[in-house]
């Protein structure tokens, strides 16, 4: 009879602790933590609205030299052509970029070791950038775009062993393609082609030589170091 008594009472206590389980599992609740409205951004430069500032130097050297088969006549000629400049670029729209260079130009040619052209002043100049983005934060560009440039000329003056400085200015045209970069959050590497297109005018200081015209066409290699925003 107490065994009767004991089972009942067992009996009793399991079915209470289901009835409390139950209960509990009944009131479980999922909390919404937000994590469905996560969103993944987009961090790199090819969006509209981004903004690039870089400092960048393009250039290019050569240098030619002939002898005649009797080695009595010597010729060389040289040519050194120098751009560095600070730029900010903006994304008008994903992809396209246009972008404004400033800075500072030299071009320089030699005769027989005489030089005939020494300019330096400033070039400023307003590309468009056209972008085909690659795998893992790379892209290739190509572009044109054009300026102006104002400096002085140095040149040969009609006396020997003169030299006279013609204030010089004209437009510039340029054409760029190369290779984008993105190794980290904000940084940006460029490097590439681009050619020039000089026209210049030349006020010669010399009343003997009259005004010259003058035409500087180069390709050269381009390279950058910038940040994003």
């Amino acid at each position: 009879m107490l065994n009767d008594k004991r089972r009942a009472l067992a009996m009793m206590g399991f079915l209470c602790s289901m009835a409390a389980s139950s209960a509990a599992v009944a009131q479980t609740k999922v909390q919404d933590t937000g994590f469905r409205q996560n969103k993944v951004l987009d961090d790199t430069l090819l969006k509209r609205g981004r903004f690039e500032a870089s400092v960048q130097s393009a250039g290019m050297w050569s240098r030619d030299k002939g002898t005649s088969a009797d080695g009595t006549i010597d010729a060389s000629a040289s040519t050194l052509y120098l751009n560095p400049a600070a730029t900010i670029g903006y994304m008008v729209l994903d992809r396209l970029q246009a972008r404004l260079a400033l800075g500072y130009l030299n071009v320089s040619s030699t005769n027989n070791d005489i030089t005939v052209q020494n300019f330096g002043g400033f070039l400023g100049t307003l590309q468009a950038l056209f972008h085909i983005p690659l795998k893992l934060g790379t892209a290739i560009y190509i572009g044109a775009g054009g300026g102006y440039f104002i400096g002085s000329t140095d040149r040969p003056g009609s006396l020997p062993s003169t030299t006279v400085s013609n204030p010089t200015s004209g437009l510039a045209g340029q054409g760029v393609l190369g290779l984008l970069l993105q190794p980290g959050p904000m940084v940006v590497l460029r490097g590439g082609l681009r050619f020039d297109a000089l026209i210049g005018s030349e006020s010669s200081a010399d009343s003997l030589i009259p005004d010259i015209d003058s035409t500087n066409l180069k390709l050269m290699g381009e390279f950058s170091v910038g940040l994003r925003f």
